[in-house]
């Protein structure tokens, strides 16, 4: 099977790799329990496919999504979203906090077959999507203000008919909207719209609030504003999330 198309990541800032008023790199966590379906989540919203071999993520892959200005709600935007796939073990870690630094996003995936994955059942697991916001929301000096960062909830495995979560309490518990949570099938593409329909207007308020707050703090520039300077580096030695092997380090991603 051929591969697909690759990129270097590089320690600079986004004015150094896109010109004035080009692109905008954002970082994105995609994170749950093991086995909830989030790699094949992400296969389905940058490739529509799916590939029903299960390959466990061990510690995190990478890939990237390109957003067009029509994806931003028409306006002169144009982002492209390095996404971070978490390992469902790395909550317990000691290299999330290295993982997270620098993220201006984050999606939860849990498994509606297995409510513990959700956190809205008396066995709620340690792994659990109210977990993971409560470790993230802890961490220290890694986002810039958690609370108001782009936030999204998949319920995955929607195929198999089980639904049997409280979508109000969940938005309670997680402080965020009934309407950021959508119900999907990565087997499928079920809730993928919806999905786009949830996320990708925070994306847009997100970079218009950003741009906003860096004219008011340096209406002056010299050598690039790092207002989206690059996140984390990626590590070293990897193959693509798709189309390629699982592996712990990086230097390349996919560009959809």
């Amino acid at each position: 099977m051929g591969r697909d198309s690759d990129i270097d990541i590089e320690l600079m800032s986004s004015q150094q790799i896109f010109p004035e008023g080009g692109e905008k790199i954002i970082k994105i966590l995609v994170v749950g329990a093991l086995e909830v379906g989030k790699t094949a989540f992400i296969r389905r919203w940058l490739k529509d496919t799916f590939d029903p071999q299960y390959r466990p993520t061990i510690g995190v892959d990478f890939a990237i999504k390109q957003l067009l200005p029509e994806d931003l709600g028409g306006q002169k935007l144009a982002a492209r979203i390095q996404i971070w796939d978490i390992g469902g073990q790395e909550v317990f870690g000691n290299m999330m906090g290295v993982y997270a630094r620098g993220a201006e996003g984050v999606i939860f995936v849990g498994d509606l077959t297995r409510t513990k994955t959700i956190g809205t059942s008396s066995d709620s697991g340690s792994a659990s999507i109210t977990h993971w916001n409560e470790k993230l929301s802890q961490l220290k000096g890694v986002f810039e203000d958690y609370s108001n960062i782009p936030k999204a909830v998949i319920l995955n495995k929607a195929d198999f008919g089980q639904n049997d979560v409280d979508i109000h309490s969940l938005a309670s518990t997680l402080e965020m909207g009934p309407s950021h949570i959508v119900t999907a099938s990565a087997k499928d593409g079920a809730g993928m719209q919806a999905f786009q329909q949830a996320f990708y207007p925070q994306l847009k308020n997100y970079i218009l609030r950003k741009e906003a707050a860096n004219l008011s703090r340096q209406p002056t520039v010299t050598g690039g504003s790092g207002l989206f300077d690059q996140p984390s580096r990626a590590p070293q030695d990897h193959d693509p999330l798709i189309g390629g092997s699982k592996s712990r380090c990086c230097s390349s991603c996919t560009i959809i």
